[in-house]
């Protein structure tokens, strides 16, 4: 009788182990899907931020074309 509950006792102690090993693996891929998201999030704000320098420069140029063409158009009679 004592043997079968010593079997149980082992039983629920690997069942208790396969569960924490399952928790374990869980939360570390979670960790990583929660890292990889946060790289592509900040993949995407650098990319943003790329895409808003290039239109900050984009519109400085228009602003030096156009006060060139101010001027050429006040020289002209």
């Amino acid at each position: 009788m004592k043997h079968s509950g010593q079997q149980g006792d082992s039983l629920t102690q690997k069942l208790k182990y396969r569960q924490r090993s399952h928790n374990m693996i869980i939360k570390y891929a979670n960790q990583h899907s929660a890292k990889r998201q946060s790289e592509e999030y900040q993949q995407d704000i650098r990319q943003g931020l790329f895409k808003n320098l290039n239109a900050i420069a984009q519109i400085e140029v228009l602003t030096i074309q156009v006060q060139q063409l101010k001027r050429i158009i006040e020289m002209m009679p």
